[in-house]
């Protein structure tokens, strides 16, 4: 898949909207059963092994560091006799080589260590508590459910989509450099850029991986800029969950996790700051996260999915966000709508694919216009840019959309 012959992009605007099953209100505990906090209790003990080491971080988090071979991952039935990857069988060539779009330069958001370091032979994972599952869960119905039947309460996301129309035709990987805000969110709303990975319907049984920042007190119980991650291997129904919140992600760098923060965000007019992700599989059918300067961060084992387990059919890019109960909507990216200035709004660019034979690729030109059916939010498609690759800029301010 080396060109774009025989390939038709469908690159256009949309706007997903999916409604939020409530668990709480505003991020916060009601009453559960019996079973439910058994259920819970069993939950905490797969995820929260032994540590060998604990760094208490500065923003709040509590890092215990776990032998490799018995992190939580493990627990998930499908890895019992999974034999673990400590680098993926790939290197891509990127297809930009020199830049010639001088304002599209930030500075690297590079992700916050303050220390961490795990001894060799382990690994780092976020210490999880019973609240964090109970709000993981609310927040996993608020940013995953495909039920229409309630309009008032919802996820938005505007994006570019890529998709092939020519059966058998796949994707292998997604790239971007997502310029980093810190958008002032309820505790009830999240906002986030990112992009998505996935195949199958696009209810259920949609198979999705997700990566990029997110600014969520909901499932952090703060208002940092973090990096995320989410998958799913059957429509978000049974499987799936954000970073290390249930077995299947598997760690390997030994300082930085799916959640953590990062250390500079991007002012409206100001300095801009960019973080870089890259989502690829691997020979083996795994897909790899890797961050900036190559960090490899770890891997989605092949045998968590159906739909992904030899490419996607479809990637997205763009900026989401989450209604309050009240219906109101945070603001995306910088709060400020797109304009064409890279000091302006939350830019996404070195937008890539990766093909089938393990190169990373542009998009090119070709695009399709669509609608966003929410006034307070846009999103500009600049197509290709030299030097810069494909690029797009999201942004809003947010309100009562509807």
């Amino acid at each position: 898949m080396g060109t774009s012959k025989g390939i038709i992009f469908k690159l256009f605007v949309v706007v997903f909207c999916f409604s939020l099953n409530n668990y709480g209100s505003e991020g916060g505990r009601i009453g559960i059963s019996k079973e439910e906090d058994t259920e819970l209790e069993r939950q905490l003990k797969i995820l929260n092994k032994p540590p060998i080491k604990t760094f208490h971080t500065e923003w709040g988090d509590i890092i215990d560091c776990i032998d490799i071979h018995k992190q939580p991952a493990f627990d998930h039935p499908a890895l019992k006799n999974h034999k673990i990857q400590m680098k993926p069988t790939f290197s891509p060539k990127r297809m930009i080589t020199e830049k010639t779009l001088n304002v599209l330069e930030p500075e690297p958001s590079n992700i916050r260590i303050d220390g961490i370091e795990c001894p060799e032979g382990t690994v780092p994972i976020r210490r999880t508590t019973k609240e964090d599952l109970i709000r993981a869960k609310s927040f996993s119905k608020t940013t995953n459910s495909s039920n229409f039947d309630n309009p008032s309460e919802r996820a938005i996301s505007a994006v570019i989509i890529l998709e092939n129309e020519d059966q058998g035709i796949k994707y292998f990987g997604a790239s971007a450099e997502m310029y980093t805000y810190n958008p002032s969110v309820g505790e009830d709303q999240f906002s986030a850029a990112q992009f998505w990975i996935e195949s199958g319907p696009t209810i259920f049984p949609l198979n999705s991986i997700q990566a990029g920042w997110i600014v969520t007190p909901q499932l952090y119980k703060d208002h940092l800029t973090r990096l995320f991650t989410y998958w799913t291997g059957n429509g978000s129904s049974v499987t799936g969950c954000y970073n290390t919140l249930c077995p299947g992600f598997v760690q390997i760098d030994p300082q930085i996790l799916p959640s953590s923060p990062v250390d500079h965000t991007s002012t409206y007019g100001g300095k801009q700051y960019a973080l870089n992700v890259y989502v690829s599989q691997a020979k083996t059918g795994d897909w790899w996260l890797i961050t900036a300067h190559g960090r490899k961060i770890g891997y989605w084992p092949k045998a968590l999915f159906n739909g992904l387990s030899e490419g996607a059919d479809r990637l997205k890019w763009g900026g989401s966000v989450s209604l309050s109960e009240g219906g109101i909507s945070p603001p995306m990216g910088s709060g400020h709508f797109p304009d064409g200035l890279p000091s302006h709004s939350c830019y996404i660019t070195g937008i890539m694919y990766t093909g089938q034979h393990e190169e990373l690729m542009n998009l090119g030109n070709s695009s399709v216009v669509g609608e966003i059916n929410c006034k307070l939010y846009d999103l500009h498609n600049w197509g290709f840019i030299k030097g810069v690759g494909n690029a797009i800029e999201v942004g809003g301010p947010g309100g009562k959309c509807r």
